[in-house]
């Protein structure tokens, strides 16, 4: 059945001249967004993160902080309006945003970061990342206070309770830790996700925690009454023995007994939609700003999702206990599948007359390097400690009256921000960077995909010709070609079929799109049987829910694949289409047979998520965000490649050659280990032509480059020349029942 994104699919065709290649455009996405308590708005994009002034300045750039030598992925702003950064580089970095200077570099974690929060009082900032680890800095003296024995996969989230006594923490391993601050100690496993948990928010008085990520629904801990349980006194042995009741479950943790908690006491809130990008609670005068019926206080639970949409609950008393949640309702959508969404504007949450936590009389600051696994940080960099110390200890900078602030960033490239319900461009679209790349099956053209964009290119076995393009909704995250001139689509809006694109005499575009199942986020796709009369001729995606869904091109009709437990990211089929590969955000490389649909076989050994799959004859390929390119046969690794840098897209030639593209910019041809320097960001596509003749890349920084086998440059042109000029015509292509 048509999707309604799928229905208003804009068409549009350019024929240019084709031209010597343009500069390498710079443009990065922003990858991570937060608001200020004075309503500034820090903005990561690639290396750099920007800062600009509140809205009522107009949104003007006030700053540019340069530093990190990787992607920054995580911001967040202290309660004092000190902005931490962190992301690939592994390293933590806080900024005196005023003089763009960095006041303290905090090294060391060994992994990506993926979270950052700053504790209420300001003084300690918890990082965390795929060393499965927390780590908390405190800022102005620089020591770590590692906490270790909790995640068993990266972390994704942190947050702080209002009062300091406790911290959160979570990520690809679907659990909500607990910890116990200052001491450090794990004291609860919360286990009711079943997929990646990437957002965490405390309820204003502690109370309540809530949790959210890849499965769209959110998960409400009464973390008060967790707190009770562990501090309530050991039964006496000398009371009469009443009837025992039912034991939770308790793990040994490094020190101590763990609480696991696997549903109860928690409430699960749908409706978000999408995967769940970000969570915030309201606060005081907050709740009737966000919704005048709210009547307790704290009692709005609002969710940013992956479509820019807030979803906001209300909750309610209950006359027998607890909260009675509402919802969910659409407060705000900014129509567009984005990157990163932020609220802000939220007052300034007052802590507790007292900690509440165990170690209450220790003083805000005096657990930053206590504990077990207490070491000294990272230098200051030259800065002088007293002014690390001066500027985490200033006052709460003074929120934003009365004004709700939202925040995205779209996989157009552009950032959006304002008031709600009247966002303003902060950074300009740019669909520019190719996410995805393949050739027609009689290698005469080559097809690419970005952000609302597909580009083809014919090619005469020498250079590539004029591109012509047409227009997406979402991002193109993966494409198959047929034998005839039908393309495949997987992306953001979910899997969509192309009929083929023809150019009338007067210049318009016609073209046909169909679209397969619900409205997912798809990653890979392939198609398989070129023979487009047969009816078993089916179309493979990869998607978020985990599951590989394959639909009969002739009659639309699906079944799934089921195995995986997160995130499909990667699909390649044999030359005679009767096994198909999947690989996972799970770390796994499932073979499955194509005409039984049933599981072959399950290859395991990476240490990160799977980004890439291929088969060279009986052998299978694959390529993964832990820096490694492994070849598996009968089941076992025999061999693998170090590959220096994640490894975003592989491609296998004639003769055995696997290249591999990846973070960094590089293409490395194994097994003879030849670099090229071949792109100025991520390579995200590879593929050689039909005969292994010709090897094709693209990437973020929107080039398509040519190479030989052997990797000597062919050419190079870029994708920012198909928006050179307006499209010559423009024609809406009709959804098909």
């Amino acid at each position: 059945m048509m999707r309604a994104g799928v229905a208003n699919l804009v068409l549009a065709l350019l024929a240019l001249g084709a031209g010597s290649a343009t500069a390498q455009p710079k443009h990065r996405f922003a990858t991570a967004l937060a608001w200020s308590p004075d309503g500034r708005l820090a903005v990561a994009e690639g290396t750099n993160v920007r800062v600009f002034a509140a809205a009522k300045a107009g949104g003007r750039e006030i700053a540019r902080l340069v530093g990190h030598r990787d992607e920054v992925g995580v911001l967040a702003w202290s309660r004092a309006g000190v902005l931490a950064s962190a992301g690939r580089d592994e390293r933590v970095l806080v900024w005196d945003v005023a003089t763009g200077q960095v006041l303290r570099e905090l090294g060391g974690h060994g992994a990506w970061l993926g979270a950052l929060a700053w504790s209420p009082d300001g003084h300690r900032v918890a990082t965390a990342g795929g060393d499965k680890r927390v780590h908390v800095w405190d800022v102005a003296s620089g020591r770590e206070q590692v906490l270790e024995g909790g995640h068993t996969e990266g972390v994704m989230a942190l947050a702080w309770s209002p009062d300091g006594a406790w911290l959160a923490s979570t990520g690809d391993d679907t659990r909500v830790k607990l910890w116990e601050m200052p001491s450090g100690r794990l004291v609860a496993s919360l286990e009711a996700h079943t997929m990646m948990v990437q957002a965490l928010a405390w309820s204003p008085d502690g109370a309540w925690l809530a949790s959210a990520g890849r499965e769209r629904t959110v998960m409400v801990w009464d973390v008060a009454s967790v707190v009770a349980e562990l501090r309530a006194p050991p039964p006496n042995k000398k009371a009469p023995k009443k009837k025992a009741p039912k034991k939770k479950p308790v793990t040994a943790g490094p020190q101590g007994p763990v609480l696991v908690l696997r549903s109860a006491p928690a409430r699960a809130l749908v409706g978000a939609g999408e995967a769940v990008f970000g969570l915030w609670w309201s606060a005081d005068e907050s709740a009737a700003e966000l919704d005048k019926a709210a009547p307790l206080r704290g009692s709005v639970l609002v969710a940013g999702t992956a479509r820019g949409a807030l979803v906001k609950w209300t909750a309610s008393v209950n006359p027998g206990g607890g909260l009675r949640w509402s919802g969910a309702d659409i407060m705000a959508a900014a129509g567009d599948w984005v990157h990163a969404v932020a609220l802000g504007g939220l007052p300034v949450v007052a802590a507790p007359a007292g900690p509440t936590g165990p170690d209450a009389g220790a003083g805000a600051g005096a657990g930053a390097g206590a504990g077990a696994g207490a070491s000294a940080g990272a230098g200051a960099g030259g800065v002088d400690a007293g002014h690390v110390d001066a500027a985490v200890a200033s006052p709460p900078a003074r929120p934003t009256p009365t004004t709700r602030l939202l925040a995205v960033a779209d996989w157009n490239g552009a950032t959006r921000a304002g008031a709600l319900g009247a966002l303003r461009v902060l950074i300009a679209s740019n669909p520019v960077a190719q996410t995805a790349l393949a050739w027609a099956r009689d290698g005469k053209s080559l097809v690419t995909g970005g952000p609302g964009l597909l580009v083809q290119w014919n090619f005469d076995g020498r250079t590539l010709g004029a591109p012509r393009f047409v227009r997406t909704t979402g991002t193109v995250r993966g494409l198959a070609t047929d034998g005839g001139a039908r393309v495949a689509i997987a992306g953001t809006t979910g899997a969509q079929l192309l009929m083929p694109v023809t150019a009338r005499s007067d210049g318009a575009a016609a073209a046909t799109p169909r679209g397969f199942g619900p409205a997912l986020d798809c990653r890979a796709v392939v198609v398989a049987d070129v023979d487009l009369d047969r009816s078993r001729s089916r179309i493979a995606t990869g998607c978020d829910d985990g599951a590989i869904h394959l639909w009969d091109l002739a009659g639309g009709r699906g079944r799934s694949l089921t195995g995986h437990t997160r995130w499909v990211t990667a699909l390649a089929l044999d030359a005679g289409a009767t096994r198909l590969a999947s690989g996972a955000d799970d770390r796994e490389v499932r073979l499955w047979d194509t005409q039984a649909g049933k599981l072959l076989g399950t290859l395991t050994g990476h240490g990160d998520a799977i980004r890439a799959v291929a088969f060279d004859g009986d052998l299978v390929i694959s390529a993964s965000a832990d820096a490694t390119v492994r070849v598996w046969q009968d089941g076992a690794t025999s061999a693998t490649y170090s590959q220096g840098n994640d490894v975003l897209a592989i491609a296998v030639g004639a003769d055995h050659v696997i290249a591999a593209g990846d973070h960094g910019g590089s293409i490395r041809l194994w097994p003879a280990g030849t670099t090229l320097a071949a792109h100025a960001g991520p390579v995200r596509a590879l593929a050689f032509s039909p005969g292994g003749a010709v090897l094709a890349s693209t990437g973020d920084d929107g080039m398509v480059r040519l190479w030989t086998a052997a990797g000597r440059p062919l050419l190079s042109r870029s994708a920012i020349e198909t928006l050179a000029s307006p499209p010559q015509s423009v024609k809406m292509a009709p959804g098909m029942p």
